[in-house]
């Protein structure tokens, strides 16, 4: 089966601009015939996954981008509150030290000095 750039643009979801610079960068090959270019299935779903809701085709499902920023949103606040907590931890550190400094009441050594 092989399709044209607007053909390919509504099977992908993506815009006609998109799949003829993937073309043209040779991120997807296509044959030109004529005025159009030829693009075969396989290729085109290689390089561009087709859109699970297509406006022909209602879908239920959420669709996969969502779902991958979903992923990747969590996981960057994981690791924002993994720093956090990092910086939560050295600051108490700093300040039980701070307080011990404050609160140490030892005598001071004497000076080897006998006037002072």
């Amino acid at each position: 089966m092989k399709f044209s750039i607007g053909q390919a643009a509504i099977e992908t979801g993506k815009p006609k601009s998109t799949i003829s610079r993937a073309i043209k960068t040779g991120r997807l090959s296509a044959a030109k015939n004529g005025n159009r270019y030829d693009i075969d299935a396989a290729e085109l779903f290689r390089a561009f996954p087709p859109n699970v809701a297509r406006p022909h085709e209602p879908n239920d499902t959420q669709p996969t981008k969502n779902t991958n920023a979903t992923d990747t949103e969590s996981r960057m606040l994981r690791e924002m509150l993994d720093r956090e907590r990092e910086t939560v931890d050295d600051l108490r550190t700093r300040l039980t030290r701070a307080e011990l400094l404050l609160t140490d009441q030892r005598p001071k050594p004497r000076s080897w000095w006998p006037f002072r």
